[in-house]
């Protein structure tokens, strides 16, 4: 499989001479580098899930540099007033696009310490903000889902150093991790984080998400997710049943995960089958949104009563 360095950050922060370096240092190590280089996108941030998905799917020697991403989507469109979900929803950005690269790659953020010294760097072709607030802005989306920061000094020895430090860091992916498609999130981490299961994909409705094909991303789990997990989501591993009764998903990820939660009968069911433990079953999350009926009005009141418990959030 493929890995991804996402680089993102202010105009004028440094990132396409250290995307040049970083890219010759790779390339020494005899990895197949590519750049992808982002502008504004349209319709909006759907736009980066297939070409996310595609280089997910190269070979094991390839790598994708991106050059700017769902980061200055939400930053430029919040800052520019743009008419997109994304701006006012950073969320649904990480979760839809961010989490394929949290333990498959690197989310490096780079950002000005002098901003006197990125002020004084700019023209007439950067983008019409304000740089202190669209530094603010890089540095709450970093800060909030978890991105390297790397701060440009402006000295001469920046980029060697970053460059040394994000391939060091890069060479502790190993290949062969699993496909976020099935699996996401923390696949390199020693200790597998707490995992949940949800049910086989819905072939219907997973895709009424723009932008979604990763575990729990159909418009309801979108929805659901946010509100009951918000950021303490990006802490969980996310997969299906239908991925590991097919063997997309090895056993050995759930032998090595501190431990196992599932929504939905089929799952609890499959995880009984392979005589897991399983620390909390839950209905699911369809259910939840059927408030006209007594088993959906049930179900919901279970899981707001248990799931803080359950999940110690």
């Amino acid at each position: 499989m493929g890995r991804v360095i996402v680089i993102d950050g202010p105009e004028k922060s440094g990132k396409s001479t250290l995307i040049a370096a970083l890219k010759e240092s790779l390339e020494r190590d005899y990895l197949q580098v590519t750049v992808r280089h982002w502008g504004q996108v349209k319709p909006d941030d759907r736009i980066y899930a297939a070409p996310l998905e595609a280089d997910f799917g190269l070979s094991d020697n390839n790598v994708v540099i991106w050059d700017r991403s769902w980061a200055s989507e939400h930053v430029y469109g919040k800052l520019l007033g743009r008419q997109r979900r994304g701006a006012t929803n950073p969320w649904l950005l990480e979760w839809l696009h961010g989490r394929a690269v949290h333990g498959n790659g690197l989310k490096v953020m780079v950002l000005p310490l002098d901003m006197t010294q990125n002020a004084r760097r700019r023209d007439d072709t950067d983008l019409p903000v304000i740089p202190a607030q669209e530094y603010d802005a890089f540095l709450s989306y970093a800060s909030l889902f978890g991105w390297d920061i790397y701060w440009n000094s402006y000295h001469e020895n920046f980029i060697s150093e970053t460059v040394q430090l994000i391939t060091e860091k890069f060479s502790m992916i190993p290949r062969g991790v699993l496909n976020p498609r099935y699996w996401t999130n923390a696949n390199y981490l020693p200790k597998t984080p707490r995992v949940i299961i949800g049910e086989a994909r819905n072939k219907t409705d997973f895709r009424t998400m723009g932008g979604a094909w990763l575990p729990f991303t159909s418009a309801k789990m979108c929805q659901f997710v946010q509100k009951y997990f918000g950021n303490d989501a990006f802490n969980f591993a996310w997969t299906n049943s239908d991925d590991i009764e097919n063997g997309r998903v090895p056993h050995s990820k759930l032998d090595s995960t501190t431990g196992i939660y599932t929504f939905g009968t089929r799952a609890h069911e499959l995880m009984a089958h392979l005589h897991y433990d399983v620390k909390a079953a839950f209905a699911h999350p369809s259910y939840f949104s059927r408030w006209n009926t007594d088993r959906g009005r049930y179900a919901l009141q279970i899981f707001e009563e248990k799931y803080k418990e359950a999940f110690k959030l």
